[in-house]
């Protein structure tokens, strides 16, 4: 079993690597193509416990098509 020390360190390094990400550009391309993006989630509650970062932006129904477009954008 993990200490504690061990897991707090491991959270630490996940979530400087998922704000590597955002702050790499993804949130400056996401916010230029759908506006305000919110960071949510374990990386925004400091309580990673695997790679994952969830998001959420307000969009109108008429825009899922143009955002599920998008997305492979964000695997490159």
């Amino acid at each position: 079993m993990n200490s504690p020390e061990t897991l707090e360190h491991k959270a630490a390094q996940l979530r400087r690597e998922a704000m590597a990400i955002l702050e790499g550009g993804v949130m400056r391309l996401l916010e230029t193509h759908f506006g305000r993006i919110h960071i949510a989630g374990s990386v925004a509650l400091d309580l990673m416990t695997w790679p994952d970062i969830d998001l959420f932006c307000h969009l109108e129904r008429s825009q899922r098509a143009r955002l599920i477009g998008f997305t492979p954008l964000l695997s490159e």
